[in-house]
């Protein structure tokens, strides 16, 4: 192998250890207790490096191989630092206490299901907060190109029982966050159509072009006793008592 293609590993080597190592939440990673991170999240945040943005998967399985100087280990589709020290790194860093305001951001698309049913409900991973606005922005870009950036009330959460852990350098988690804790732009006007018909107490909706208001004495009869003789005394006679002009065949 040549000189230009082994410095290039070797670059890419020492990028992964500051990645996976105490400098991970710089990057939006959060290693699990072994020290793990997901490969597809690793590229996500590579690919905002310069000089790595041509970097794949199979380039990180075959690093090892090529540059056995390279401290990394790839368990199925999780990448991390041999010995898992990233995890044992991160403790105690950071702020223990959350402040006030945290910010998450999420698919534009998912807007209205969060709206609803709140953030990382059951099921989901957990939900990562960010202490900064533009941090939680540059997270969101990685997986929508217009990413919806909501505030999440750290107090109201707090209240409604929510567990919010430190995990370094402005990040958070919590494992779910109500709906009523969040806030964010206006849903599109589908979706909050949608919640204004489920809402308790709504209004009517709006008539469309086209359409048109049901007769209330005609749906509900007993309401309205004297519609029907009000109709009869129209020029239209009661139903079934139209006279019929006989047809010309029959005279």
């Amino acid at each position: 192998m040549g000189v230009g293609p082994q410095r290039a590993l070797e670059r890419l080597s020492r990028m992964l250890a500051y990645m996976l190592g105490r400098n991970s939440a710089e990057f939006g990673l959060v290693p699990d207790a072994a020290g793990f991170v997901p490969i597809r999240e690793l590229l996500k945040a590579l690919h905002e490096e310069e000089g790595f943005r041509h970097v794949r998967e199979a380039d990180l399985r075959a690093l090892p191989l090529c540059h056995p100087g390279a401290a990394i280990e790839i368990e199925e589709n999780r990448i991390r630092l041999r010995g898992g020290r990233a995890a044992a790194a991160q403790d105690g860093e950071g702020p223990a206490a959350p402040p006030r305001l945290l910010y998450a951001a999420i698919r534009r698309r998912a807007w209205p299901f969060v709206h609803e049913h709140g953030l990382a409900p059951a099921g989901q991973a957990p939900a990562l907060l960010c202490t900064e606005r533009e941090f939680a922005l540059r997270l969101g870009r990685r997986v929508d190109p217009e990413p919806v950036v909501l505030t999440v009330d750290v107090r109201k959460a707090e209240g409604c029982g929510v567990r919010i852990l430190p995990r370094g350098g402005g990040l958070f988690q919590a494992s779910a966050v109500p709906p009523s804790c969040l806030s964010g732009p206006p849903l599109p006007a589908e979706a909050q159509e949608a919640a204004e018909r489920k809402a308790p107490g709504r209004k009517p909706s709006r008539i469309l072009p086209g359409g048109y208001l049901p007769d209330p004495a005609r749906v509900f009869p007993a309401a309205y006793p004297g519609a029907a003789n009000e109709r009869r005394r129209g020029k239209r006679p009661p139903h079934g008592r139209w006279k019929r002009e006989k047809p010309p065949w029959k005279e």
